[in-house]
């Protein structure tokens, strides 16, 4: 029996023990350094090989997939294959960006009272653990700290250090009113066993906080982990069933945005953790040419509440520098929403949503105060943050 990474010459002699083995995914990674290599067994055309290197000069983001996932990539499809477009750039997708989009487009920055902790919402905080991902999305809204500096963009670094967690653990035993957190970075699926239960213990040990998200792209980018990096496995659900024991919830918050991001790999992994009671939900990112069709979404959910993952956001794409060829237009997200309400029992379909820029923070997409198509101009209130302000979204100027 072949498998599909076996199909590429760099691995063709690679058997699924070694494949699903995290530390040799881990080892493996397919990035900046090591890309000419990857290219030249892939016997890539001159064309498609300087057109990648341009679009990495422009992009924010460097290269970083795990083998698992650019071998779901299908290479005789390559300039329109759904997973390459996320995560591989090539010169004729870096489009110039909108002159509303920033680097930090949430605003995250000037709602940080304490380094990598941001506190938007009167009773949810962000926690930045780290400033590292297993996988590296061309779209990622937190380009301005996430991953290693580019031509175009310096990073602010959150380092996991002890001392900084303390300072984070000091304000929010401090802020009684915060229930709600929302574990990220950078990817909490890369801290060690030992520092995932530092961090979730002295959060579980707060009285006040009843909620914690892990938020990561790990299920996405190298479900074997879970099927083999065992301690973090076992760490992460014994702390699942302390939270349940004190009545409180801890959960996974995962990122798959395409169908063909699923395989029986990441069956296998979540179904480990649903047969152990882990929550596990998904938050999706519209993306033009990846999935802005109703087809692609309902194949994804289904996919999705297969595994018993809950499809819980469809969101909007943020307004970041560099990803303004992903950018749909607000439009295609209302109608997306009238196509699939009503396809599924509603607790099998996600919110569709929208970040707003600023800081507005999370609204549902149709509650705009206006949206002018022709102009591409949607305006949102959002009470709970501001009474006053106004929050705009632009749709891209490509159509």
């Amino acid at each position: 029996m072949s498998f599909k990474w076996q199909k590429l010459k760099i691995w063709k002699n690679i058997n699924r023990d070694q494949f699903i083995d995290y530390k040799w995914q881990t080892k493996n990674i397919i990035s900046n350094a090591n890309l000419n290599q990857f290219m030249d067994s892939l016997e890539l055309s001159e064309e498609i090989r300087s057109s990648i290197q341009l679009g990495i000069k422009k992009s924010p983001m460097t290269v970083k997939i795990p083998p698992y996932l650019i071998s779901q990539i299908d290479w005789d499809n390559f300039w329109n294959d759904p997973i390459r477009k996320q995560f591989l750039p090539v010169k004729e997708e870096i489009y110039e960006d909108h002159p509303k989009l920033k680097f930090d487009s949430l605003g995250e920055q000037h709602t940080s009272p304490v380094k990598g902790l941001i506190h938007r919402y009167p009773n949810k905080v962000l926690f930045l653990a780290l400033s590292i991902c297993p996988l590296y999305c061309r779209f990622c809204t937190r380009a301005y700290s996430v991953g290693t500096d580019t031509e175009i963009s310096l990073k602010q670094k959150f380092a996991p250090t002890k001392t900084r967690y303390d300072e984070i653990f000091k304000y929010l035993n401090e802020n009684t009113n915060v229930e709600d957190v929302t574990l990220s970075g950078g990817d909490a699926y890369l801290l060690d066993p030992e520092l995932l239960r530092f961090i979730l213990t002295n959060l579980l040990e707060i009285k006040h906080i009843k909620r914690i998200r892990i938020g990561t792209k790990g299920l996405c980018a190298m479900p074997m982990k879970i099927l083999t990096h065992t301690e973090w496995t076992e760490t992460f659900i014994s702390l699942s069933n302390y939270a349940r024991e004190n009545c409180k919830q801890l959960a996974i918050h995962t990122h798959f945005n395409h169908p063909n991001e699923i395989s029986e790999i990441t069956q296998e992994a979540c179904n480990l953790l649903y047969r152990k009671g882990v929550i596990i939900r998904n938050q999706t990112v519209l993306l033009r040419e990846v999935n802005d069709n109703t087809e692609t979404i309902l194949l994804l959910i289904k996919k999705l509440i297969d595994m018993n993952v809950f499809p819980y956001y469809l969101f909007q794409s943020d307004m970041t520098v560099g990803t303004e060829y992903f950018r749909t237009p607000l439009k295609t997200l209302l109608d997306l929403e009238k196509n699939i309400l009503g396809t599924n029992s509603g607790f099998m379909l996600p919110k569709f949503m929208i970040d707003l820029p600023g800081g507005g923070g999370k609204r549902t997409a149709s509650s705009f105060e206006y949206y002018n198509i022709e102009k591409g101009e949607s305006c949102y209130k959002s009470p709970s943050i501001s009474n006053e302000k106004l929050y705009y979204y632009y749709d891209p100027l490509i159509k």
